[in-house]
């Protein structure tokens, strides 16, 4: 139906020039791909650029991203978390959608198979994203082409020495925000407290990811995507809280057996979670230890502190939704 690189390309180039805005008609492509359904942005009117051939009938604007940050500013709504299974049939995927009214912030980080399924995950609950975070450098570009089909306001990366990330922030220019320890913000009455990377101190991809605190009214969610031993141990001594209602398992569960243990059990011990989050491949938690699951450490220390425990995985998403007063989770599909 369409060429798939020219499509990317396309896309990708809404994203690069999406805040000089445009006088033409906003249109979309709708797209059908197997059991979902993409909307493809797309625009006739892209300066700068030679050789550029849009796609066949579709005439569409750029971005403009002051448009997608004007949104409702009533901090009294309910608070929506969709957690979307996003994972290939062999690879661990994460799509995370923070929905407040108008305002939602998205998560992304999958195997390029997934790419344009997550871009429709995210599409199915948000019309536009005022903030799209890439948590670290693996997979970065991959996240930054999901990015690429969507209306974004700003991109997020981690304060991380990447020629992946160095890539990304050349091409979304006034567009990118940097995250470290210590970063806080506020939008739509919810408090985001950035607990991680700590520039120059760690090695590794997963220990310089993005995570964060994030709290609405009474109610906090901890987000922990990429993060490794060495950032959980110094991530423990920067939380002020000593509770959370929502966490989001470090890495999809994986690397945290034996030798981070005393990091992990720290920090469980200092969040105690009333619900844990798995994300990636589906999880048996009653066979973990069976099965020899890399993820047996956390799934048995987190039921030891009474957490109750989802695996987006064997769903097709889960849904914590907060309505100011108490706050329920949903899971469809398992």
């Amino acid at each position: 139906m369409f060429n798939k690189r020219l499509l990317m390309s396309f896309a990708l180039l809404i994203a690069l020039f999406g805040c000089l805005g445009s006088s033409s008609s906003t249109k979309t492509e709708q797209v059908v791909k197997g059991d979902y359904s993409l909307h493809v942005i797309s625009n006739t009117e892209v300066p700068f650029v030679e050789e550029y051939t849009p796609l066949d009938n579709t005439t569409v604007t750029t971005v403009n991203v002051s448009e997608v940050l004007d949104y409702n500013k009533d901090t009294s709504l309910p608070l929506d978390i969709f957690f979307f299974n996003a994972s290939s049939e062999t690879e661990d995927g994460r799509v995370v959608v923070i929905r407040k009214g108008d305002y939602d912030v998205a998560i992304v980080s999958v195997p390029q198979s997934e790419v344009e399924r997550a871009a429709a995950l995210i599409q199915s609950v948000s019309d536009d994203v005022e903030l799209f975070i890439i948590p670290s450098a693996e997979r970065a570009e991959e996240a930054a082409s999901v990015a690429s089909y969507l209306y974004v306001g700003y991109v997020a990366v981690p304060n991380y020495k990447s020629p992946a990330l160095d890539a990304i922030k050349a091409k979304f220019k006034d567009r990118i925000k940097v995250f470290e320890n210590g970063d806080s913000f506020s939008e739509q009455g919810i408090d985001f407290t950035v607990t991680s990377p700590f520039p120059g101190e760690l090695s590794s991809d997963g220990n310089n990811a993005i995570s964060f605190l994030m709290e609405d009214r009474n109610f906090s969610a901890f987000f922990s995507t990429d993060i490794e031993g060495g950032a959980i141990s110094k991530i423990v001594n920067t939380i002020s809280l000593d509770k959370v209602n929502i966490l989001e398992v470090p890495n999809y569960g994986r690397g945290l057996g034996q030798s981070t243990a005393p990091a992990i059990t720290l920090f469980f011990n200092k969040l105690k979670p009333d619900v844990a989050i798995f994300e990636g491949l589906p999880i048996d938690f009653a066979q973990v230890s069976i099965r020899g699951d890399p993820r047996d450490y956390p799934v048995r220390y987190l039921e030891q502190l009474n957490s109750t425990l989802y695996g987006v995985g064997n769903n097709d998403s889960i849904k914590v939704t907060y309505d100011g007063t108490s706050y329920n989770v949903t899971s469809n599909g398992e």
